[in-house]
């Protein structure tokens, strides 16, 4: 017996020509943790990254969004969350491009996780090597 796969075909209806789309905010699919805390703390984004600028907008008492006025350095202090929120331009996930990023009080960036593990496993590294100098096989400590 013998079975034939076919591709499937996949159509779309034409939408109409006065079709609008909803004018609500889309959250941040390549940094889901930012969009989170950013609605969490009633701040909004606008992030162009292949452009790389951001507008930080804050809900104010009257219950309008207003933009707000990055510092010095270019970022917006997001006082809900005690972070800076702010442009790097570098790699992630294999690509060169600007990307949202958190920066502590003191001007600190923030680690992602990745770079963290990179960071621990440097200083495991030296310290091994340490070891080793000594004579200390760093498996036994």
């Amino acid at each position: 017996m013998s079975t034939t796969i076919s591709e499937p075909i996949v159509t779309w209806e034409k939408l109409p020509d006065d079709f609008s789309l909803p004018d609500e905010p889309v959250d941040n699919i390549s940094q889901p943790a930012i969009a989170f805390a950013l609605t969490e703390s009633l701040e909004l984004a606008v992030f162009e990254p292949e452009a790389g600028w951001v507008e930080v907008y804050q809900l104010s008492a009257s219950g309008q969004y207003e933009l707000q006025q990055p510092n010095g350095d270019r970022r917006y202090w997001i006082a809900s969350i005690g972070l800076f929120l702010g442009i790097w331009q570098g790699v992630k996930v294999n690509r060169t491009s600007y990307w949202l990023r958190w920066w502590d009080e003191t001007g600190q960036l923030l680690l992602w996780g990745v770079e963290r593990l990179q960071q621990e496993q440097q200083l495991r590294s030296r310290m091994a090597a340490k070891l080793r100098e000594l004579n200390i096989d760093p498996e036994t400590v």
